[in-house]
């Protein structure tokens, strides 16, 4: 899977991290890399290959977002 994310133009070490996150079933992703991870685009990306594989969508969150993530998954 992580030749998937590359071949949809995501930097390869963040390739990786995403493939290992989403097969892993993880709830989210905490990252302050707004350049690669945390761009429109490329969440978009993430969410059409983790649907393509029937994956639970991977929340990609800065810090300051994880306690309202938490509040909403209850």
């Amino acid at each position: 899977m992580t030749r998937e994310y590359e071949d949809a133009g995501i930097y390869t070490p963040d390739a990786i991290i995403l493939a290992y996150s989403s097969a892993h079933r993880i709830d989210a992703l905490i990252t302050i890399n707004r350049r690669h991870l945390i761009n429109p685009l490329t969440l978009k990306k993430i969410k059409r290959i983790n649907k393509k594989y029937r994956l639970s969508e991977l929340g990609v969150l800065f810090p300051s977002e994880l306690l309202e993530f938490l509040r909403k998954r209850g």
